[in-house]
This record gives structure tokens, C-alpha cells and sequence, in this order.
């Protein structure tokens, strides 16, 4: 799949999801078959955003039971973590999470690590360079609209829409955001139940 760069909106061609969290700015583009009116969004393939727990369980493993956390682990610079974090579950269908990525993963591979928990009829609406209130940090944060994720989400407020965000950054040791997001190492995908650490507004 060719990759664009950031801040290029993108069409996604349906294919069924595998996993990958979880950011920012995830810019793979094609060309994407346009639906009927009236036809209902298939939404049985959804295995990231807007995904059942059966169909979320079924494509990730499970971490600590309990806890929201999935795995596979990763390497941090605080250790081994676990990749996904505050899995949240809302009406039985996943809201969102935070996702781990290795040491010296860059922007462009996490993106590509992210790209199967999207919907597959997603597409990219913007994507901006936003800060931390300490103006310290910064952050690549990505907007999709997908209408699978809608119908899936259509009881959730903060989802009903279809449309979510994406934020990445570099965590650094000392706790803070770093200036730069060359390399990144955490996502924060959707709405998820809890961010650990401080976190770019999205």
C-alpha cells in the first residue's frame, strides 16, 4: 500500500482489519468504492474502532486480564509494555485506547503499525501539529470520518459521529512530551478509558 505523506486526505479500500494502536498521522491513500445510497454500512469487519469484543478479543491478545491491556509487547524506554492501554469499551464496541511503540519507531512506521485497527472505509480529514498546554510538547494529531465506525457508534456521544482523532507523540523518561515527533512511541486512538502520563489535546 503506497503511503503519503501527513496532512494528505486519504481513502481507504475496504479490506477486513488486522490489528496493528491507536495515531498521528496515518496517511495511506487509494482509491475506495463509493456506497450506494441507502445501502447499510457493513460494519461485521470492524476489529479496531467501533470493533465488538468478540471481533476486539478475537484479533488482539490479551495482556493482564481486566486492566484493558493487549498485546503483543513491545520494548519502551521504561521497559516492556504492553502495545495496547485503557482499552474502553462503550455499548459492547471498542471507543479507544492508547498504544506503545518501540524504541526509535518514526512517525511514518507507526502509522503503518496503527492502520489495521482503523475502519477500513476511513478516511483522512485533516491533520494538524498541536502542543501541550505548556507549549513544551508537540504532537502530530490526525481527524478520520468513517461511516462504519458511525453506525457502530451511533450510542456513544463522543463517537455518533464517525469521526475521531488521533495523536502522536514521543513520551520522554523525564515524563514530559518531547518537542519532536521524528520518532514517537505512544498513540492516543479515539476515546480512550484512561491516558496514562500527560497527553497532547486532540
Amino acid at each position: 500500500m503506497t503511503r503519503l505523506p501527513s496532512h494528505t486526505t486519504r481513502v481507504r479500500v475496504p479490506v477486513l482489519c488486522a490489528v496493528a494502536i491507536g495515531a498521528v498521522a496515518l496517511s495511506a491513500c487509494s482509491g475506495s468504492p463509493a456506497k450506494s445510497a441507502g445501502t447499510a454500512p457493513h460494519i461485521t469487519g470492524l476489529t479496531g474502532i467501533g470493533a465488538t469484543t468478540g471481533n476486539w478479543g478475537a484479533r488482539h491478545q490479551v495482556f493482564s486480564a481486566g486492566a484493558g491491556t493487549y498485546g503483543p509487547e513491545v520494548q519502551t524506554d521504561s521497559g516492556r509494555q504492553p502495545t495496547y492501554l485503557g482499552v474502553h469499551i462503550v455499548a459492547g464496541h471498542v471507543t479507544g485506547w492508547v498504544m506503545n511503540f518501540g524504541v526509535h519507531t518514526t512517525l511514518a512506521e507507526a502509522e503503518f503499525k496503527l492502520d489495521g485497527d482503523l475502519p477500513p472505509d476511513v478516511e483522512q480529514t485533516a491533520s494538524s501539529r498541536e502542543t501541550t498546554n505548556d507549549g513544551a510538547g508537540a504532537c502530530e494529531v490526525v481527524n478520520f470520518m468513517s461511516t462504519q465506525a458511525q453506525a457502530a457508534l451511533s450510542g456513544v456521544p463522543a463517537l455518533a459521529s464517525g469521526r475521531f482523532s488521533v495523536s502522536f507523540y514521543e513520551l520522554q523518561a523525564s515524563g514530559a512530551i518531547a518537542s519532536s515527533y521524528v520518532t514517537v512511541n505512544r498513540a492516543v486512538v479515539g476515546v480512550p478509558g484512561d491516558i496514562p502520563g500527560p497527553a497532547c489535546p486532540s
